[in-house]
């Protein structure tokens, strides 16, 4: 027997051996480990035409619309596996080979076995997916793996057909043919495809004897055809992917891999870097690749094809080369929602789709043609806001983003010009730009920001600009092969002023200083009387003067500005002056700023940022929508407070430390109105409005496109309650009085008050009772099992939200004060969509969830509850009477005797299909979007679509759908599902 320590010790040792290779890549953020301890990172593999995720689901998925969204019950994946040895594993996703590689080594007594498949998706063969398996034993023991090959699985009239075959080598094959039918969801006009897959088969088990290395090569082939369904289309099919598995067999494997991997490296030649961040959330290399990664593995890349004639390669690279306006929109490297990380098929089909989106509406249409070419050279402009516009590529990022480095990579000017960009920030903030062409054809000049300097001349070596602002705001670089062109661009801006981004800036006008409006109007509204505003110089002695005067003379003193890391950063000295004092490090400051920079080297100019007066104290804001902390605090020295001087920053910091400043003597009346109409259609009234009260009330209009609830706020503003009174009358006179709605902006926080408002209340309808019994239900729940051992079934449907909003009250009233999160259980049966999964991960934040999520039906969703989390007891679920074999449960009824044993609570059983809307519409809780477009009961995308009774069509012809909750026959609620 070997101690387990050392077993343990030598697999750990095996592992290290075989991802030695890769070290490199993984510290270039060219790969990326993807396993239980990187589970961010998604082990997908495709081509465009169709690809797998190996730890998911690991079925095949074709093209349905933008993406790989189309699932064929067909898993491709070969299992090995040793029973009776212990053992670890990785999964390390190659980024620039294009390839996954899944590691398991076995410990075997003082020696091990590693088990190694690679397997790809090929990139010029559309319908080729392989997987290279490679078992060393160096072990004295001769070792049985077992291989499961799972193929069709829950495919409804599947065919099957097992065959041999002999390749040019003499070697017999095992073949399996399948052939079936999938129906397309978002292919307008393709109610069904046809599929045809031949794949190698692999003996049960295999024995490697001591000291010996066994090799394998499995070779799935998938063809489909939207040509209608008959014998001989189904033969013809099935013979086409027989014929190309016989084809890649004896091509060799070595050579299948070098024309994968060859095309996958020619791709990410053109690439993007940026500087690495140890802040927590902050979006860094190893996210960018695994997107574009994941982007370039959805889209084929036309163009290396095998088959592509001369004339088809020529019309592409017109639609890659040619210049047009892309990239127009924002800049992509700071919305987050283009950076969530996939964790299954669906959610990484619903970020390709609104990368897709976005890249399409602003411009790129020409480029994405092209394929997975153009999507990467669309989606690197998309970062820097980098643009083709009239005669030239401008790079329109907003001089404020620019502090970290960043490197683009051969960006295509054209078929014959690529240009690298770099920008790299200094140890004093302070963004510089780097030009280089790596190859031209023609003469191409540089100017910067404004293009008030002469037109510089591109080459091979970096040419260094300036980072300039500009008033009115332009891009800060702009390249050209027309110098001309670039010449009468200094006249065509029309710049009032221009320069570079250094200290005094608004006392030498090269910025417009915003913050004093915006501090204006938020202290009137906190009730405070600005006296005095000074804009001071980058002088110690003139800011200590001043702040001591002002510190003097009036309640709070607000400075702005000054704090950075740089020379002519001196606020806080002069602060610190002011009142006679020292500055010194902060331990709390130099922690956050190690973390945020990703160094100790607190000698650096960067650490500067930790000193602050002697007895000043730190104050952190809370995020109201959040509820979290602040990451970095305001320093306040007496009734000095010491804002940052960018505007993003000094307004978000202000907002969440506005209650400082309150003036508890001072009330300020604010209305908030909610409208069913969209702002276009209410803009004359508010524009009156806003003229009949002018000077008395501030009005505010902000739409919303994402509530089911109203399309436009409205704010009225004043000291005076009488003002606020006046105006909201005048505007209501305008409008119809439906047009207005009574809304709870926070329904969460509400929900405790609003419900058992209700319980309290001498209502005895129908719908109040139900309400009241649930109530009763969960109250009892809630004593008879711990929060501990219970848990919510969601999944994101409307009888699970309004359980959800009861449950989350009814806690709130047990135990007001218990910080622990509520447990849900997820279980996604089949294809879920993207708008469920959003609205789960919004209800996360929104209700504070921890969420215990399963893959599969819900039989086998609960036995891996009851494996994985064995001290649940009891689930709390959204089951009405009038589901689906529920007819015969009670409140509290445990699972059938061969399931796993759970008790179900039910509180809402006899509740009816209006019942569930009134709670959620009357509380104004969140739902599900797609109860908005006529989903009436949501299951999986293959088996829901919209209600067909809440069809209407318009006078134009446009069929549309009522929302759920107008549905008026509760019977009907599941006439949307198949």
């Amino acid at each position: 027997m070997y101690p387990a320590l050392l077993i343990s010790d030598a697999i750990q040792l095996c592992l290290d051996s075989n991802l030695q290779h890769h070290q490199v890549a993984l510290q270039h953020n060219d790969a990326v480990l993807s396993d239980l301890e990187h589970a961010e990172f998604l082990p997908f593999i495709g081509n465009g035409y169709f690809g797998v995720d190996l730890e998911g689901d690991t079925q095949l998925y074709i093209k349905d619309g933008r993406s790989l969204s189309l699932a064929i019950p067909f898993n491709p994946v070969v299992q090995i596996s040793v029973m009776g040895y212990n053992s670890k594993e990785s999964r390390l996703v190659d980024f620039r080979s294009g390839l996954v590689r899944r590691i398991v080594c076995y410990g075997i007594g003082s020696s091990t076995l590693s088990a190694v498949t690679t397997a790809y998706v090929h990139r010029t063969r559309p319908s080729v997916l392989i997987q290279n398996i490679r078992i060393v034993n160096p072990s004295s023991t001769s070792i049985t793996l077992n291989i499961r090959q799972t193929g069709a699985s829950r495919w409804n009239g599947v065919e099957r057909d097992n065959k041999s075959g002999q390749t040019s080598q003499a070697s017999s094959v095992e073949i399996t043919m399948t052939t079936g039918l999938v129906y397309p969801q978002n292919s307008p006009g393709q109610r069904k495809q046809l599929i045809a897959i031949a794949s190698t088969k692999l003996p049960d088990t295999v024995t490697v004897r001591a000291s010996e290395t066994w090799t394998f090569q499995t070779v799935v082939v998938m063809k489909s055809s939207n040509k209608p369904v008959s014998s001989l289309v189904k033969k013809e099919l099935a013979q086409s992917a027989e014929r190309e598995l016989m084809e890649v067999l004896n091509t060799g494997s070595q050579k299948l891999l070098v024309e994968h991997v060859s095309v996958w490296q020619e791709l990410w030649r053109s690439g993007f870097g940026i500087s690495e961040s140890k802040a927590a959330g902050m979006l860094n290399g190893n996210r960018i690749n695994a997107t574009l990664y994941y982007l370039m593995s959805q889209t084929a890349s036309f163009l290396n094809v095998k088959g592509v004639t001369a004339s088809q390669q020529a019309a592409l690279k017109q639609d890659l080369y040619t210049v047009d306006r892309c990239y127009s929109g924002h800049h992509t490297l700071q919305n987050t929602k283009m950076w969530e990380a996939p964790t299954n098929s669906y959610t990484l089909s619903a970020l390709v789709n609104t990368w897709l989106i976005t890249l399409e509406k602003y411009g790129c249409v020409n480029m994405l043609k092209a394929g997975a070419d153009g999507v990467l050279q669309a989606m690197l402009l998309s970062f820097g806001q980098l643009q083709f516009g009239d005669r030239h590529l401008e790079f329109k990022t907003h001089p404020r983003d620019l502090h970290r480095d960043y490197y683009f990579r051969r960006l295509n000017y054209g078929n014959n010009t690529h240009v690298n960009i770099s920008v790299i920030v200094g140890d004093d903030n302070k963004a510089v730009l780097y030009v280089a062409l790596d190859r031209n054809d023609m003469p191409f000049y540089a100017c910067d920001a404004g293009c008030q300097d002469p037109p510089i001349k591109l080459g091979k070596q970096m040419t260094q600009l300036p980072v300039k602002l500009t008033d009115p705001l332009t891009a800060i670089l702009y390249i050209t092969a027309d110098r001309t062109h670039m010449l009468e661009m200094k006249d065509a801006l029309h710049l009032r002023q221009v320069a570079e981004v250094i200290g005094d800036e608004i006392l030498k006008g090269q910025v417009i200083d915003t913050n004093s409006h915006f501090l204006c109007r938020r202290l009137f509204t906190l009730g405070v009387d600005v006296k005095k505003i000074a804009v001071i110089p980058d002088d110690e002695s003139c800011i200590a003067a001043e702040v001591s005067e002002f510190s003097q003379e009036f309640t709070h003193v607000i400075t702005a500005g000054g704090i950075g890391p740089t020379h002519d950063d001196v606020t806080v000295e002069a602060i610190a002056k002011a009142f006679g004092e020292k500055t010194k490090p902060h331990p709390e400051l130099i922690a956050l700023l190690k973390e945020h920079f990703g160094m100790d080297d607190v000698a650096s100019p960067k650490f500067k940022m930790a000193y602050i007066p002697e007895s000043a104290t730190l104050h952190y804001g809370i995020d109201r929508m959040t509820g979290r902390r602040s990451k970095f605090p305001v320093v306040v020295l007496k009734n000095v407070y010491v804002f940052p001087g960018v505007p993003v920053l000094m307004e978000r910091a202000f907002n969440m430390l506005e209650d400082l400043f309150r003036n508890p003597a001072s009330e300020f009346y604010v209305k908030e109105l909610y409208i069913v109409k969209d702002e276009v259609s209410i803009t004359d009234m508010l524009n009156e409005l806003n003229a009949a009260c002018k000077d008395k009330v501030i009005i505010g209009s902000y739409p919303e496109f994402g509530s089911s609830y109203y399309k436009v706020k409205v704010t009225l503003q004043a000291p005076d309650k009488q003002a606020v009174d006046d105006a909201e009358a005048l505007f209501r006179a305008k409008l119809p009085p439906e047009s207005f709605v009574n809304y709870e902006p926070d329904p969460v926080g509400h929900a405790e008050k609003w419900i058992y408002g209700l319980v309290t209340s001498k209502d005895n309808s129908v719908y109040a009772r139900h309400v009241r019994h649930a109530v009763e239900v969960i109250e009892k729940a809630l004593e008879r099992y711990s929060l501990d051992v219970l848990c919510i079934g969601f999944n994101g449907g409307k009888d699970c939200t309004a359980l959800l909003h009861l449950v989350h009250a009814v806690v709130k009233h047990k135990f007001p004060n218990d910080p622990r999160q509520l447990k849900v259980l997820y279980i996604r049966q089949g294809k879920a969509f993207p708008e469920i999964e959003l609205f789960i991960k919004e209800s996360c934040t929104r209700y504070n969830l921890d969420v215990i999520s399963i893959n599969g039906k819900i039989h086998d969703g609960l036995w891996e509850l009851k494996k994985n989390h064995p001290h649940i007891e009891a689930v709390i679920m959204g089951t009405r009477i009038t589901d689906p074999y529920s007819g015969h449960l009670d409140n509290f009824s445990m699972t059938d005797a061969d399931w796993p044993q759970f008790m179900r609570v039910n509180p809402m059983l006899h509740w009816s299909y209006n019942d569930l809307w009134t709670f959620l519409r009357n509380l104004n809780v969140p739902y599900c979007s797609l109860y908005d477009q006529g989903y009436t009961s949501l299951g999986c995308m293959e088996t829901t679509h919209p209600n067909p009774s809440l069809q209407v069509l318009d006078d134009k012809g446009i069929i549309s759908y009522l929302p759920a909750y107008r549905l008026t026959d509760g019977k009907l609620e599941r006439a949307g599902r198949n």
